[in-house]
């Protein structure tokens, strides 16, 4: 009877599924989830982008104030750039392994580096050329 309960007590105690905080974070796991919030945060960002055009066209809402010059506008045009370029040069990682290529650990890791370094160079170069 003592055994059948240290069962039901083990049993009880252990996690249903491993979660995020059992795991150490690697550089994989943390492009994945930045991919899909990236993914989550494009799609909201082109959405308000699309209603705000659609409202200026349809009453002339804010046509005189000048959102080039607004720090806040600069930001986040910034920001969404960068997290289309990040999700663009993630996403050929991902068609990569979809052909079966890269799954090495020193593979994922070195394709994961060149990802963010990548990244973070064509948004300069982007914004280097607009600017």
């Amino acid at each position: 009877m003592k055994k059948m309960q240290a069962k039901q007590e083990i049993y009880e105690k252990r996690p249903t599924s491993p979660h995020l905080s059992i795991y150490k974070p690697q550089i994989s796991s943390t492009l994945s989830i930045l991919h899909r919030f990236t993914g989550v945060m494009m799609f909201l960002a082109l959405s308000l982008i699309a209603w705000y055009m659609i409202l200026i066209q349809s009453t002339g809402f804010c046509t005189g104030i000048d959102l080039n010059s607004c720090i806040v506008v600069k930001l986040a045009m910034y920001i969404i750039s960068y997290a289309s370029i990040y999700h663009f040069c993630n996403g050929i990682r991902h068609l990569f392994w979809d052909v079966g290529y890269g799954f090495s650990i020193k593979a994922m890791n070195c394709t994961g580096w060149v990802v963010v370094v990548l990244s973070i160079f064509f948004t300069f170069a982007f914004w280097s050329f607009i600017v």
